[in-house]
């Protein structure tokens, strides 16, 4: 009963919520499906409230568009390790018509809404229903009512069990020689992502991408984002905020509780600009 209590104060206390919840109600009361409108993508088929939500308030920012658009401008194949429901992904096939993008999403349940909002908005493309990280084979898998919340369960004591194969697994496997863009957002398991691309990375055949970092997300897989930053240094690529363009840093990362940051190569000067 008291978390019943604490979610109404934090709706009624927040305008924007409470307008986003008020829309919600009204539409399922009415038997329509609620819609996010994210410039001309239209995201649907949520399954609870906090779907909704969270997908209207980490919608991409207008900064974090067109560093994408400047990253995709040549390229030809775009990897998105976590599709979740379907944004970046729809975003990179607006850009780039006849790239060759491949999306990855685990969780049985949030893969189909995701390609039936590829579907909704004209996109064909087949979803790979697997993870991506540090293995080949199988992997526990959280089955969490907030779909977008869901990540890889080392313990292994709850959820789904789902297929896992590493990028440098997949892409040998496809005939893929490079990667021009790779988006990651895995709640927390970005460096096992990272450590399964190890080939891929040592050879530059990663040009850029964008991935999420998170202190609070990585301290529960047991890493920090020094770590990580130090991991990708050692490849020869680096990683800076995409809203403020400075590097991403240990005390940057404490101060900001998530940052989708430009994964760019260490370059006198990059070709990226946004």
């Amino acid at each position: 009963m008291a978390d019943i209590f604490d979610k109404l104060r934090t709706i009624i206390s927040d305008p924007s919520i409470l307008r986003a919840y008020l829309n919600w109600t009204l539409r399922h009361q009415l038997g329509q499906d609620p819609l996010v409108r994210i410039d001309n993508i239209i995201l649907g088929n949520f399954p609870n409230f906090n779907s909704y939500l969270s997908t209207q308030q980490y919608a991409p920012t207008k900064r974090e568009i067109e560093f994408v658009s400047s990253a995709l401008k040549d390229a030809e194949t775009i990897f998105d390790v976590g599709g979740n429901f379907g944004v970046w992904t729809l975003i990179f096939q607006h850009i780039r018509r006849h790239g060759d993008i491949h999306t990855f999403e685990p969780n049985p349940y949030t893969a189909e809404i995701l390609t039936t909002n590829l579907r909704r908005n004209g996109c064909m493309l087949e979803v790979q229903q697997c993870a991506i990280g540090g293995s080949v084979g199988t992997i526990a898998f959280t089955d969490k009512d907030d779909l977008a919340t869901n990540k890889i369960d080392f313990t292994g004591q709850q959820g789904l069990n789902v297929p896992i194969t590493t990028l440098d697994e997949y892409t040998k496997s496809h005939d893929i020689s490079e990667i021009d863009f790779l988006k990651v957002d895995v709640e927390g398991a970005e460096i096992h992502v990272l450590e399964g691309g190890r080939e891929l990375f040592q050879g530059k055949k990663i040009k850029s991408g964008m991935i999420e970092v998170c202190e609070a997300n990585f301290r529960e897989f047991g890493y920090s984002t020094a770590e990580l930053v130090e991991i990708l240094y050692g490849w020869g690529y680096e990683l800076i905020d995409v809203e403020d363009r400075q590097p991403i840093t240990p005390e940057l990362a404490k101060n900001k509780a998530l940052i989708n940051a430009a994964l760019i190569q260490k370059t006198d000067k990059s070709p990226i600009s946004w």
